[in-house]
């Protein structure tokens, strides 16, 4: 196994502390192993999460996800279409301030 994934389908609590408490789908963790990065696996990943959250969720407009601002896999999700969203984005629309990046890509 070369990555894995895991992604949160229902909110847990709208007014949680917490960004993974507050939104779904959210992507929660995705990793892919040292000696299979740049292979195109993280890609692949993604790619099979958004799929498979359509199939699930049809409804649902976007996917979440955040990160660090220094986790090199910012590029990979600006390069599969996951747009950054400012503060007051996610403030207005979360009503909290995310501690890192906070990503959303549109389902629709």
């Amino acid at each position: 196994m070369y990555g894995f994934t895991s992604v949160l389908l229902r909110r847990s609590d709208p007014q949680g502390d917490c960004l993974w408490e507050r939104l779904a789908p959210y992507i929660g963790v995705i990793v892919v192993r040292c000696d299979g990065r740049d292979r195109g696996i993280g890609t692949n990943l993604l790619g099979a999460v958004v799929e498979r959250v359509r199939a699930l969720l049809p409804v649902e407009a976007t996917l979440y996800l955040e990160c660090k601002k220094d986790n090199r896999s910012v590029r990979l999700y600006e390069r599969v279409g996951f747009k950054r969203m400012s503060d007051d984005e996610s403030l207005l629309q979360i009503g909290m301030k995310p501690a890192e990046l906070l990503f959303r890509f549109p389902l629709n």
